[in-house]
C-alpha cells in the first residue's frame, strides 16, 4: 500500500469524517463502506501509537454502523481482528480512554456477528473485550461509558439466554437474564437521572429485548407488557428529528414487542387484540419514511413483522381499508427485494420470514 504524505492524510481525514458524518445521520449503507475504507487506510498508515488509537477508535465506530446494516459481517469481523490485534500490542503507559472506546468498538462488532450468526466464540470474545474496556470506562471517571459497556456486555449475555432457552436449557437461561438485567439495573442507577438521554433511550431499547425475548421463555404476560413500555419509553426518548434511524428501530421493537404479547395473552378478548394488532401496525407504517431496503436487516424486520400483523389481524377480519395501500406496498417492495438479493443478504432473514410476507399479501387481495 502506498504511504501517505502529510497532505494525503489531511485530504483522507476530511473525506473520512464527511463520509462518517453522512453515514452517521442517515446510516446510509455507501457512505459507511466509503468512510471503513478510508478510515482502514488511515489506521494502516499511522505510524504514532497514541494517534493510531485514535483512529483505531473510530475505525471501530464505523465497524458498529455497519455491522447494525447487516452488511460485509466478514469484512467487518475481520477488520474488528485488526483493531484488537493492534490494541493488544499497546504498552500500558500509552493506554487512555481512546483504548478503551477501541476496544469497546472492538466488543461490539463481535456481538454483532455473534448475534447473526450464534457462533459462541465471537460471544465469548466480545464480553472480553467489554471487560477490557471497563478497566479504561470506569464508573466514576466515564459514567455514561461504564453503563453503555456494562449493556453491551448485557446484550451479549441475552443473546446466549436465547439460544439457552432455544435449546430448551431454561435454568441457563434464566441465569443468563437474571445477570443481564442486574446489570441493565446498574446502568440505570448512572443513566436515569443524568444528562445522558440518549444512553438512557439505548438502555430501554435493550430492556425491551430482554424482557420479550424473557416473556417468550416463560410465557409471562407481564413482562411482556414490560417488553412494550420499554419499546415504548426508547421510542419517546429518540429523538425523531436527530436521531430517526434510532426512533424508528424502537418502534419496530414495539411493534415486536406488541405481537408477542398478543401471542401469549390467551385471556385476552378480541377488541383488547385488535386494539394492540391496530397499535403494532400503526408504529410500524410510522417509520415506513424512515427505514427503506438501504438499511439492510432493520428494514427486512419491519417488513416481516407487518406481515405478522397483517395475518394475526386476517384472523378477525380487522385489517381496515385506510391501511391496505401501505400495507400492500411495503410488502410487494420486500418481495422485489428478495428477487434482487444476494446469497449472503438472504442470510439476513430468519427460516419462514419469506413465506410470512407472502402469506400476507395474499391474504390483501
Amino acid at each position: 500500500m502506498k504511504p501517505l504524505n502529510e497532505l494525503d492524510i489531511h485530504l483522507v481525514e476530511e473525506a473520512a469524517e464527511s463520509a462518517l458524518a453522512y453515514g452517521r445521520s442517515s446510516s446510509d449503507a455507501k457512505a459507511l463502506g466509503i468512510a471503513k475504507d478510508l478510515f482502514r487506510h488511515l489506521f494502516l498508515n499511522e505510524v504514532d501509537v497514541g494517534k493510531r488509537v485514535g483512529v483505531a477508535k473510530v475505525y471501530s465506530e464505523v465497524l458498529q454502523l455497519i455491522g447494525r446494516t447487516g452488511a460485509d459481517r466478514g469484512d467487518v469481523a475481520n477488520a474488528a481482528g485488526l483493531i484488537g490485534s493492534f490494541l493488544q500490542t499497546v504498552d500500558d503507559a500509552v493506554r487512555s480512554s481512546n483504548w478503551g472506546d477501541a476496544a469497546n468498538g472492538v466488543g461490539i462488532a463481535l456481538a454483532q456477528r455473534f448475534d447473526a450468526l450464534c457462533e459462541s466464540d465471537d460471544g465469548d470474545q466480545a464480553i472480553v473485550w467489554f471487560q477490557r474496556a471497563l478497566e479504561y470506562r470506569p464508573r466514576k471517571a466515564a459514567p455514561k461509558e461504564w453503563a453503555q459497556t456494562q449493556s453491551n456486555i448485557a446484550n451479549v449475555i441475552l443473546k446466549k439466554a436465547k439460544i439457552a432457552g432455544d435449546a430448551n436449557l431454561t435454568e441457563a437461561a434464566q441465569d443468563h437474564f437474571l445477570h443481564a438485567e442486574d446489570l441493565l439495573r446498574q446502568s440505570e442507577e448512572v443513566l436515569k437521572n443524568s444528562p445522558f438521554k440518549a444512553s438512557y433511550a439505548d438502555l430501554s431499547f435493550n430492556r425491551s429485548i430482554m424482557y420479550r425475548d424473557w416473556s417468550e421463555l416463560e410465557g409471562d404476560v407481564d413482562k411482556a407488557e414490560r417488553a412494550i413500555e420499554e419499546a415504548r419509553r426508547a421510542a419517546h426518548l429518540y429523538s425523531h428529528a436527530t436521531t430517526p434511524f434510532d426512533w424508528a428501530t424502537a418502534r419496530v421493537k414495539e411493534a415486536q414487542a406488541i405481537v408477542n404479547y398478543v401471542l401469549l395473552n390467551a385471556s385476552a378478548n378480541d377488541r383488547d387484540i385488535i386494539a394492540r394488532l391496530r397499535e403494532a401496525c400503526d408504529a410500524l407504517f410510522s417509520v415506513i419514511d424512515v427505514l427503506n431496503a438501504d438499511h439492510g436487516v432493520d428494514w427486512l424486520t419491519a417488513c416481516v413483522e407487518l406481515a405478522r400483523v397483517v395475518i394475526e389481524l386476517q384472523k378477525f377480519d380487522a385489517f381496515d381499508s385506510a391501511r391496505l395501500p401501505a400495507a400492500r406496498r411495503t410488502l410487494t417492495a420486500f418481495e422485489d427485494w428478495l428477487q434482487q438479493a444476494k446469497p449472503d443478504e438472504r442470510d439476513w432473514l430468519d427460516a419462514g420470514d419469506a413465506e410470512t410476507v407472502r402469506a400476507a399479501l395474499l391474504s390483501l387481495n
